[in-house]
């Protein structure tokens, strides 16, 4: 302890990620000013920065270091107009072994009234990033973290035009792209960070680039029916489209005359049918649910001579209660195929995707005037689909973060956190992670 507080040179040491650092809702003073700006400087302690197993080679490695993070706010609210954005940029260093991060966030919303009977919304989320829960921002496709520059944007557009008094359409679309840094060259230079544990194939080690480089294409109709004020019923529809993106094999196939495998042999199409509710039941407690299935067609196979498809369960569903000022819980829960790092080494079953549960809790107490406590607690269950042996191999993903602030005035609040991850796994790369934080934030 005596080491870290003389390595940050503030009582502090500090950590971050609260899917992406922790970063509070602006303030009152922020929301009332066109423009806004914020910094944080945090000290921390990692127990776990490569998120490797117990037994790894190279073993995994605990630091502590210092966090810098500085966000630009714009708000802008007119009669028919909401235009917001938001810039975070986040460097830390770590002690051991000597090097930093450097993270970039970026979002950004319009929201248009044409009419009272015309609403357009448009938004854009960008991240560069290494942290797992920041790259993806609620289904997990990779539970470790990645080195580099890791680039995600998602932009949506969705328009909502109302027919009669009881009847809307919804219309959207969701564009994600995703990029990782590290490639086949990286892995050849064999340089002591790359850890078969961490990326099990069976024949050979494949890039992140290889596994997970990809377009995602989304694209929704809904039909609204609100036959009462307060609940909006849903019966929809969305198209979804997978395409991988990277030059290299993911299969390295054997006997040499052989050819590898693709990633492109992953592309796939969905079809989602579901129904649901808006229901406001109390200005304080609200619920959306979304219920249906899936189907899968996993069409990229027929570049190996195969094809299969799936049928499963779709849910996308949360409640939340708002039970005091400024205090609320929500409950929520996601199920769907998402794209998965784990390949296979069959290269006549390549790994598909994986079907996966996520449930989370969070929540914000106002302990006192000063005093606030944000938390949240997540659980993903993922089955791989295909992959020969891999077929039906498990994942569980728990996530618990807790961060603490007191508001020391109107500029100046202090905040400390802990955040816990840890991956159980049935390919044996499972690891835990704990990781403490302490520091400061001003704000105008």
């Amino acid at each position: 302890m005596k080491k870290t507080i003389a390595i940050v040179g503030i009582a502090a040491f500090g950590a971050s990620t609260l899917h992406a650092q922790y970063s509070p809702d602006l303030t009152a003073t922020e929301k009332a000013k066109i423009w806004s700006v914020s910094a944080s400087l945090r000290g921390f302690y990692d127990d776990n920065v490569t998120t490797l197993p117990k037994g790894a080679v190279p073993p995994p490695k605990d630091s502590v270091g210092i966090e810098v993070s500085p966000t630009l706010g714009l708000n802008h609210t007119g009669e028919a107009t909401t235009i917001s954005a938001r810039y975070t940029y986040d460097l830390k260093y770590y002690k051991n072994p000597g090097f930093s991060d450097q993270s970039h966030q970026l979002d950004a919303k319009v929201d248009h009234s044409f009419s009272e009977r015309f609403n357009l919304k448009v938004s854009d989320s960008f991240v560069d990033a290494q942290e797992p829960t920041v790259i993806d921002n609620s289904v997990i496709s990779s539970p470790l973290r990645a080195n580099g520059d890791n680039i995600r944007n998602t932009g949506k557009i969705d328009f909502t035009a109302e027919l009669t008094k009881l009847f809307s359409l919804q219309m959207g679309y969701q564009n994600s792209f995703y990029m990782y840094k590290q490639n086949a060259n990286d892995l050849a230079k064999n340089d002591g960070t790359v850890n078969p544990l961490n990326n099990p194939t069976g024949l050979a080690l494949v890039s992140r680039s290889a596994q997970l480089d990809r377009i995602e294409h989304l694209i929704s109709m809904n039909l609204l029916w609100r036959p009462v004020e307060n609940t909006t019923g849903r019966f929809g529809y969305m198209y979804g489209q997978t395409l991988y993106t990277s030059p290299e094999p993911i299969i390295y196939a054997t006997p040499t005359p052989t050819p590898n495998v693709y990633s492109s042999v992953r592309n796939q199409r969905s079809h989602y049918f579901y129904v649901g509710v808006d229901q406001n039941f109390t200005p304080e407690l609200t619920a959306q649910v979304r219920v249906g299935a899936e189907y899968v067609d996993y069409y990229g196979l027929h570049k190996i001579g195969q094809h299969s498809s799936a049928i499963s369960p779709y849910a996308d569903a949360n409640v939340r209660y708002a039970y005091a000022q400024g205090s609320y819980v929500q409950l929520g829960l996601k199920q769907v195929h998402i794209s998965t790092d784990l390949v296979g080494a069959n290269a006549a079953d390549p790994a598909r995707d994986q079907e996966a549960t996520s449930i989370y809790l969070r929540g914000n107490q106002k302990i006192a005037s000063r005093l606030n406590l944000n938390w949240l607690g997540q659980y993903q269950h993922s089955s791989v689909n295909g992959g020969g042996t891999l077929n039906g191999v498990t994942e569980n993903f728990y996530i618990a973060q807790l961060n603490l602030s007191y508001q020391v005035n109107s500029f100046v609040s202090a905040e400390t956190g802990y955040e816990y991850d840890r991956l159980t796994s049935g390919v044996g790369r499972g690891y835990s992670r704990n990781q403490l934080y302490i520091g400061v934030r001003a704000s105008y």
